[in-house]
């Protein structure tokens, strides 16, 4: 037996209604915890203080007119719930009011937003519609240059760390490339 089950069986135990099996198992619990034995006789003594209340005495039609009033607390026009004419007439989840509302709310957010955002004058991406032979404006050269933008600026096409070109000076002679403040 667990503590529930001997909670669930302390009132019939007191009545004497438990059949000899379940009283002598019951009892068992008892010996075996002693907060069982304690919660049993606090129980025991509530009961006898109950029944030394005085009797609380009502008039004949008393349990008439309580029912009479709860059927009207019930009925109650106050206490129904209205049911609004707007019912079927929502716009996703919204009253026409709210749904009026929110879209002028959500046009207004694109319109701050499309604000916010900056416009950039990227003409490096136009070609001319027509190029004709002798007004090209597009440059004659071997190599293309890389993309550049004015906000961007890119490496050159010769790259100052190669040191397999011809430029490579081998080391210690400086003479003729470095000039010092004493060297004329």
């Amino acid at each position: 037996m667990n503590r529930y089950q001997f909670e669930d069986l302390i009132s019939d135990y007191i009545e004497n209604k438990l059949p000899i099996a379940k009283r002598k198992e019951f009892e068992a619990f008892m010996e075996a915890n002693p907060e069982a034995k304690d919660q049993l006789e606090s129980i025991r003594s509530l009961m006898k203080s109950m029944k030394k209340l005085p009797e609380v005495k009502t008039s004949d039609g008393f349990t008439a007119k309580l029912m009479k009033r709860v059927e009207f607390e019930k009925n109650r026009p106050s206490a129904k719930k209205y049911v609004t004419s707007t019912v079927g007439k929502t716009y996703f989840g919204f009253t026409p009011v709210y749904a009026t509302v929110m879209t002028a709310l959500v046009i207004a957010f694109v319109v701050v937003g499309m604000q916010l955002v900056p416009k950039t004058n990227n003409n490096s991406t136009v070609l001319p519609t027509s190029i004709t032979a002798e007004t090209s404006i597009i440059p004659n050269s071997s190599s293309p240059k890389p993309y550049q933008n004015d906000d961007i600026m890119l490496a050159e096409d010769n790259d100052s760390t190669d040191v397999d070109g011809p430029a490579r000076v081998k080391s210690g002679q400086f003479d003729d490339k470095i000039k010092l403040v004493g060297n004329k």
